[in-house]
Order: C-alpha cells, then sequence, then structure tokens
C-alpha cells in the first residue's frame, strides 16, 4: 500500500467543500471512507514582485488626479453657490412649476421640463464686493449719457435684447432721481454700463470715461453684482432681471475679473423655463410685445448655451425638442411698443435685428446638425451624414444670403461686419464639416484635398477681418473666437510640408494669425493656446531646418545628397528634430491594419538613393514602404514620414478629440 503523504495547512477540495476537518493526509482519510477521489487546490505561487509603473500610464493616472482635483473644486464652488431654498411658500412653489404657462397645454412633442431655481443667491460671494449702500453711488448725468450712447453704438447693434427705447425712458428717470427705480431696472443699467466698460478699449476709456479702464470695471462691477444680490436674482422670475443677467454673461466673457459664464448658464437657463420662454408666448394669448421681448431674450440665452458648450466641449443644455418658441420679428424697435395690440409684422430686408436673427438661424442650425448624438454615426455612415450635412449647410448659406446678406450694403461698415463674419462663419461649420475624421481602428485620416487651402483662407479672412478698422466698435464680439481647428490643422501641414508649393503663403497666413493671437493676454487662459505654441514651434523648427538642408544640397551640387549618408539601409539626417527621432520606432501597415498618416517632407535626395536602395525593417528615418496616393495635399517629390503620433495628440488636443464642437457663433 502506497503510504500517505501530508499536505500542510491544506484541506482537500471535498472537505473543504463540505466544511469538515481534513487530516490533510492524500488522500485524506474521509475521501478514503466515502471512496471519492481526494484533489488539493493547487498550490500558492509566490507573489510577484510589483512591477515598475508604465511612464505613460503613469502619466495618464497623473493627469486623471489633476483633472478630478479641478472638478472637486468647481464642484466645491458650485455647491456654496448653490443649495435648495427653504423657505418657498406654496404659491411660489406652484408658480416656479408651471411658469408663466404652466396651466396651458403644450404640444406633445416637447419634453416637459419644470425646472426650479433651486439656489442660493450666486451673490453672497458678490455682496462681499462692497459694502457701501446701492443708491450711494449716484452718476453724472454726463458720464450716464457717456456711458448709455456707447452701449448703443457699440453693444445693441448686436446683441437686440430688450427694447432700447424703453430702457432709454429707464435712462432718463436714473438722471432725474435713480432712487425711484426698482431693483430689476437698476440691475438692467448697472448691466449696461458694465457692458459698456467692458467693451472699450483701455487706451481710449480714459478719453472717453476720464477714468482708467480697471477702475471703471471694478465700481460698475460691484454696483452690478450687488444690484444682483439685492434682487436675489436666482430665485426671481423677474424679466428685466434675467435680461440684464444674460447681458452681463454675455459682455462679461471680455472681462478677467467677470463672472464664470460655465458655472452661471445652467441657473439662467433654469430660470427661464421657470418663466415659461421656453413656450413661445403666442400661443398662450401673451400680449404682442411681450412676445417679442420674450422671443429676444429665449433665443439670445440658446445661443449663449451653444457659445459655452463649444468652449467646454460639451453637449448644450437646451435642444430643439424642449422648446417651441419662435425667433423674433425682423423688425425695428420703433416698430414696437409696450402697448401695442396687433402682432408685430416682420419685414423684409435688413432691420435692427438682422445681425441677431442670423446669430439665431446659425445656433439653430448648430442644434440640429452638429450637436445633435444621433448624427454621431459609426465610421461606415460618416461620408453619408457629412453630405447631407453640408448640403444642410448650403441650403442654410443660400437662405441667409437671400434673407438679410443681399441687402447689406458693403460700403456701410456695419454692414461690411455682418456679411463678412457670417460668411466666415459658414465657411467655418464647412471646415469643420470637412475636417479629417478618426476612423475605426481609433486613428487619423489628416488629408483631404485642399483641406490646408481652406484653412489658409479662413485664417487669413477671419485675420482681415478682425483688422478692420472701420468696423473696430463691433468686432469686440468676435475677439474671443480663435479659429482653433483650423490653426492646429495648418501647423500640422506646416510640420511636415513647409517648403512646398504654395507654403509661403501659409506660412505669411499662420505667422500673423499666431503673433495676432500672442498679444492677446486673454488666450492664454485656453488650455488649447499651449497646444498651438507647441505646433508652432515644431514648424518653426522644421522650417529652419528645411532651409539648412537647402543650403546645404546648393553647395554639394545635383549629384550629391547632403542629407543622407551613402549607406543603403542607414539613411539619416542631421539635426534631426525630436518628433522625427520618435518616427524611428514606427512602422508602415502590418497585419492588414490601416496605415498611419503620412506626408512628404522636402529633404529632396537625389534619384539614385531612393531608386538603388531597398531598405529592409526601420531605418533611421522610420521610412515606410508605401506609397501614399490620392492626396492633393502630399506635394510628389522627396522622402516619407510618418505622422508623428505627438504632433497629432496635439492636434486633437486643440479640436477635442472627445466631442463634436467648433465655433459657429457670431
Amino acid at each position: 500500500m502506497t503510504p500517505r503523504t501530508i499536505n500542510s495547512g491544506r484541506s482537500c477540495l471535498e472537505c473543504r467543500r463540505r466544511k469538515i476537518r481534513c487530516d490533510r493526509s492524500f488522500p485524506c482519510s474521509y475521501c478514503i471512507h466515502t471512496k471519492i477521489r481526494c484533489a488539493y487546490p493547487p498550490p500558492e505561487t509566490g507573489r510577484r514582485p510589483a512591477a515598475q509603473g508604465n511612464r505613460d500610464l503613469q502619466n495618464q493616472i497623473d493627469h486623471l488626479e489633476r483633472r478630478l482635483l479641478a472638478l472637486e473644486q468647481v464642484v466645491s464652488t458650485t455647491r456654496d453657490l448653490l443649495q435648495t431654498p427653504s423657505n418657498l411658500s406654496d404659491s411660489d412653489t406652484l408658480q416656479i412649476d408651471h411658469g408663466v404657462l404652466g396651466h396651458h397645454d403644450s404640444p406633445s412633442e416637447l419634453t416637459s421640463r419644470p425646472r426650479q431655481p433651486q439656489f442660493r443667491s450666486v451673490l453672497q460671494v458678490l455682496r462681499e464686493a462692497d459694502d457701501r449702500p446701492l443708491n450711494s453711488t449716484r452718476h453724472e448725468p454726463t458720464l450716464t449719457i457717456r456711458l448709455w450712447q456707447t452701449y448703443l453704438e457699440f453693444v445693441d447693434p448686436l446683441l437686440k435684447i430688450f427694447h432700447t427705447p424703453t430702457v432709454q425712458r429707464y435712462v432718463v428717470d436714473s438722471m432725474a432721481n435713480e432712487g425711484t427705480l426698482d431693483v430689476s431696472r437698476r440691475c438692467l443699467l448697472f448691466a449696461i454700463y458694465y457692458s459698456a466698460i467692458v467693451i472699450v478699449p483701455a487706451r481710449s476709456c480714459h478719453n472717453v470715461f476720464g477714468a482708467h479702464k480697471t477702475s471703471l470695471l471694478e465700481r460698475y462691477r460691484n454696483q452690478l453684482e450687488k444690484a444682483f444680490a439685492e434682487a436675489n436674482i436666482l430665485r426671481s422670475q423677474d424679466l428685466t432681471l434675467l435680461q440684464a443677467f444674460v447681458l452681463y454673461l454675455t459682455t462679461g466673457r471680455r472681462d478677467e475679473r467677470g463672472p464664470d459664464v460655465s458655472v452661471f448658464i445652467g441657473p439662467v437657463i433654469d430660470i427661464a423655463y421657470a418663466i415659461g420662454l421656453h413656450r413661445d408666448g403666442a400661443d398662450v394669448n401673451l400680449p404682442p410685445f411681450d412676445v417679442e421681448m420674450r422671443r429676444r431674450l429665449w433665443w439670445h440665452i440658446v445661443t449663449l448655451d451653444v457659445r459655452i458648450a463649444e468652449d467646454s466641449s460639451t453637449e448644450p443644455r437646451t435642444s430643439l425638442l424642449s422648446f417651441n418658441t419662435k425667433m423674433p420679428s425682423n423688425t425695428n424697435d420703433i416698430c414696437l411698443d409696450p402697448h401695442m395690440g396687433n402682432t408685430a409684422v416682420c419685414q423684409s430686408g435688413k432691420t435692427e435685428m438682422s445681425f441677431s436673427l442670423i446669430r439665431f438661424t446659425v445656433t439653430e442650425f448648430a442644434l440640429r446638425s452638429l450637436f445633435s448624438k444621433q448624427l454621431r454615426t459609426a465610421a461606415d455612415c460618416e461620408t453619408l451624414d457629412c453630405q447631407r450635412r453640408l448640403k444642410e449647410l448650403d441650403q442654410l448659406k443660400e437662405g441667409l444670403e437671400l434673407r438679410y446678406l443681399s441687402c447689406c450694403d458693403e460700403n456701410i461698415p456695419f454692414d461690411f461686419v455682418v456679411a463678412e463674419s457670417t460668411r466666415l462663419v459658414l465657411a467655418k461649420i464647412r471646415l469643420y464639416l470637412r475636417r479629417p475624421p478618426l476612423t475605426e481602428h481609433n486613428t487619423v485620416r489628416p488629408f483631404v484635398p485642399n483641406y490646408w487651402k481652406e484653412c489658409v483662407d479662413i485664417l487669413g479672412h477671419a485675420y482681415s477681418l478682425r483688422r478692420y478698422e472701420k468696423g473696430a466698435k463691433w468686432l469686440w464680439l468676435f475677439q474671443t473666437y480663435v479659429e482653433w481647428d483650423a490653426l492646429a490643422y495648418l501647423l500640422i501641414y506646416l510640420c511636415f510640408n513647409g517648403c512646398a508649393g504654395g507654403a509661403e503663403s501659409a506660412w505669411k497666413t499662420a505667422e500673423d494669425v499666431y503673433h495676432h493671437w500672442r498679444e492677446d493676454p486673454d488666450v492664454y487662459r485656453d488650455r488649447r493656446w499651449k497646444q498651438i505654441e507647441a505646433l508652432w514651434l515644431e514648424a518653426q523648427s522644421g522650417r529652419k531646418r528645411d532651409h539648412m538642408v537647402s543650403r546645404q544640397s546648393h553647395l554639394c551640387g545635383p549629384g550629391q545628397n547632403p542629407g543622407f549618408t551613402d549607406a543603403p539601409n542607414n539613411l539619416s539626417c542631421p539635426d534631426q528634430p525630436a518628433y522625427m527621432r520618435r518616427l524611428n520606432h514606427t512602422s508602415s501597415t502590418t497585419n492588414g491594419k490601416p496605415e498611419d498618416f503620412r506626408c512628404e517632407r522636402n529633404y529632396q535626395p537625389s534619384d539614385s538613393h531612393l531608386t538603388n536602395t531597398a531598405p529592409t525593417g526601420d531605418t533611421s528615418l522610420g521610412i515606410p514602404q508605401q506609397l501614399l496616393t490620392g492626396a492633393e495635399d502630399v506635394p510628389t517629390s522627396g522622402t516619407r514620414c510618418e505622422w508623428s503620433a505627438l504632433l497629432f495628440e496635439r492636434y486633437f488636443n486643440v479640436l477635442d478629440k472627445n466631442s463634436d464642437v467648433l465655433s459657429t457663433s457670431i
């Protein structure tokens, strides 16, 4: 009989299953008694030593930790600003739940979204800005007139939020006796004064208003925030207060110490829903004047929401299915009156509302065709979807040209700004729709025929518009709209084609645009600018190297190749940049996988070196074996290199590869 062995410290599987004591012999006594095959679990292997963390993985973890920390700070700030009110009466709650239109049926396709502005006044923090009584800061009549006139010239043509003749009566009343105005009207006036200060250049502010811009901004910002705090705006359903707040958020984007619009846009939309702005006033027989004002305000809120979504790479909070509010009438303020009994008549041609209606129309197109999640289809449907949206864009452009732009006299500075800015934003949308898509393998196909030329046209067009002196007073609205995608793609193109045909005009445009934005202090607050600077340095490095190789080639003569050694399998290039050295570890298509992006690098080696060599495997430049064909953007001469993964990571960091957003707002 085979002697039994003893297993130290472990019970057999059957004894463990039955939870009985095992004598740990093999076979054990119980298994012998029951005539069951005795088996023991395999021995535990020794604990492996902790492996060294992967550097890329660690970097991603560090990045996520930083993002979470930043998010925690935002949540903490928001929590301090927002909390559920506890002292609302039943009647107040009922009013908020139903809004102005709550007792009337709405179309079935609308999403019912009764919202409560469940926030403590955001202005607990704002109250700390200035402890002086609000009415103690009186304005001299001359200063009030200058501020109002500045607003009428600089802001009102672009932002038709309210009825100007009505507000002008508030201005006159404030000069007579400011204390007689209620808090909502004071908020609106302070928002107007603040907006006038924000958009005036600092160098002109002292000449116009007799004080430095910094001190004036601080003064009016504090007064406005105290007025909002006194009005308890986030628990109010006053239309005038909401007009003031929307104006404050829209123009405050140009103020370094202005409001955090991404935080406040949510409460603003909640208030708008509570008031019932998302339901068209004509459906419930509201007065015609109120219908027009509500429509104006609602569409300005939606436009601001879309703009914030673009900046933050998120979806808008509003959608076309959540409201049925029509666009306001194309009519001048003089045709409207608070006591009017008939519906406003839309005029044909150019009016004071034309530019705002153009913005609203583009916003509606963005909500319908650019932000809709249903349009984000699989890769095999991308082409069809793109063609459909391009067709819709052509229809949009045709409609805007016929309805508004054809009526503009481009000899008039404001008309010129309206027409050119509209055509520019439509071109930017077209560029966005044709941008290089991600493939099913999560790689990028960057070469779209003549795409870089479209980038040059858009950047040059935008740069010229911003330097249009006659329209300078209205260009403040466009100063925060950087053509990120066009600039990033053009710099990537120049990194690899800096000496290709037509590159000089591309370099001139890139230099003008880059240096223009580099002088703007606001651009440094955007995370994408760091990626633009990195791409700019890469492009400059490649340009200098190309010039050096070109000079060496000229000195060596046509039969020599200074950029490469004579060894057929050891191609090398002096002064190889970092992003080219990283390509040494990449290879061409393997196992049927799609090729990486390649473009021509203009080193111009002699034909003998290319035809007489057949390198196997990777060379020092990582030259792939396959030739790229069918891409008009790629020069036909020179060696080929694979696209740098780091450069494209920067490109998609600029675009935010996880979202489909662009600058559609004007």
